[in-house]
């Protein structure tokens, strides 16, 4: 009998394009990058496979992570980070969960390790609502922006390789956010502990997300890459 054709990320994709794929994207103050980098590589190994595609980006003292799956898939992953210590996060809020309309930004999961500049100035406080509003959707375009930019013009996963390679340079041309825009993000006095929203979704309790952080409208088209 001869075995099953292996599945490539690509088929695996393809294979759930009737299921909604939701995108998480939670900040985290870290203990060290080298425990952050150790653990989610052994994490996603073991419990990735081809269900998550994303990026997580490990800054000298934070991170910045993007993750898309079924909601299921998400929350499953959020419980397993809340319950274990050795993952190196502390401080972690996150972004509302959505549903993608366009599939997935990337065809696997991704992490590099980078350190960008910290950016202008010290990290924002928000001494109004006003203020705040704007920089939570001046922000959404910042992280759309570079998802978006690393999308542009890459014709294969071995490309793609290549640009998130080039995050880890000392001076990356791409707009990566820059980590005092993370450190800013977890300042904010609004907004969700990642802890809390998934100890909700267990519990069976809907939050009112649209009032504490609607998430704006992203016109998008996702990232369809070749075999190089």
């Amino acid at each position: 009998m001869e075995a099953p054709p292996k599945r490539t990320v690509f088929d695996a994709v393809s294979s759930i394009e009737q299921t909604s794929i939701c995108r998480l994207i939670y900040f985290a103050q870290i203990k060290s990058h080298q425990q952050v980098l150790t653990f989610f590589s052994d994490y996603s190994t073991n419990s990735f496979f081809d269900r998550i595609s994303g990026l997580l980006l490990v800054y000298p003292s934070s991170v910045l992570h993007l993750v898309e799956a079924d909601e299921e898939t998400i929350y499953t992953t959020c419980l397993d980070l809340i319950m274990t210590e050795a993952n190196g996060l502390t401080i972690c809020r996150c972004l509302p969960v959505h549903v993608s309309t366009s599939g997935r930004l990337f065809p696997r999961w991704f992490m590099r390790k980078v350190n960008p500049p910290l950016g202008n100035g010290e990290t924002t406080d928000f001494g109004d609502m006003m203020k705040m509003r704007n920089f939570y959707f001046n922000m959404v375009d910042i992280f759309y922006k570079f998802y978006f930019e690393l999308k542009e013009g890459t014709a294969n996963t071995e490309e793609l390789k290549d640009k998130l390679d080039a995050l880890t340079h000392e001076t990356p041309t791409s707009s990566i956010p820059s980590e005092n825009l993370i450190k800013s993000l977890l300042k904010t006095p609004r907004g969700f502990e990642l802890s809390t929203l998934t100890e909700n979704y267990w519990s069976g309790i809907v939050e009112k997300e649209s009032i504490i952080w609607p998430f704006p409208d992203i016109q998008e088209s996702s990232i369809s890459l070749s075999e190089p």
